[in-house]
């Protein structure tokens, strides 16, 4: 389905049919591990993450601009973001769209839009009463989180070969000093790829 070179992952499909064939290409040593694509349940207290970016990207910024996160591109990988919202006008630099589920890279459950608000909003819709924590960063923005459900029991989803996806290209190419990954779920014991690819990155691309 994909590949990524700057985490050298590659995402396939398993069919049922032949249900041996990841098995024989890690046997042949093209393969070292296999992950299963784990889906991931979008929570909201995410946006405790959305606050910890805020702050890293006003602290970066504050040695050079005073505290505000000029000069700094943040990525919120998500659940897409709303660029029309009167607090993040003009705030958006890219997006792009990681689930292949066609409905563009707009917000589609309000988190990715809360999360950026909480890290670059202006406080425009509230005449300055309510902004952002580094209201002076850029924003790009990765949709790695979709609807899933029925109405009204709609919830959102993410899979990790999506958050893998994004995370290569918000620092990869679009070259985000900050990336804040907000689906929100609990974390499991030992080490998931998200967790192994964070620190891939880092060490290639030279940013914590």
């Amino acid at each position: 389905d994909r590949q990524l070179p700057a985490l050298r992952v590659t995402v396939v499909r398993q069919r049922k049919a032949s249900p041996s064939a990841a098995l024989a290409a890690l046997r042949s040593g093209a393969v070292t591990k296999i992950w299963l694509d784990r889906v991931r349940r979008v929570a909201l207290p995410a946006a405790g993450l959305a606050t910890a970016a805020a702050r890293a990207a006003s602290t970066r910024a504050a040695a050079v601009t005073g505290p505000t996160g000029a000069g700094v591109t943040v990525a919120v990988l998500s659940t897409g973001i709303d660029a029309t919202h009167p607090d993040l006008a003009g705030k958006l630099l890219a997006a792009e769209d990681f689930t292949g589920d066609g409905a563009g890279v707009g917000d589609v459950w309000g988190l990715g839009t809360h999360a950026a608000s909480l890290i670059a909003g202006t406080g425009a819709a509230s005449g300055g009463a309510f902004r952002g924590v580094a209201p002076d960063a850029q924003l790009v923005s990765g949709r790695v989180c979709q609807l899933f459900g029925f109405d009204p029991f709609f919830f959102s989803v993410c899979v990790d070969s999506a958050i893998l996806a994004g995370l290569e290209w918000a620092a990869a190419e679009q070259h985000a000093r900050i990336v804040a990954v907000a689906p929100g779920h609990d974390d499991i014991p030992e080490t998931d790829p998200v967790e192994e690819a964070i620190p891939l990155l880092a060490a290639q691309i030279g940013r914590a």
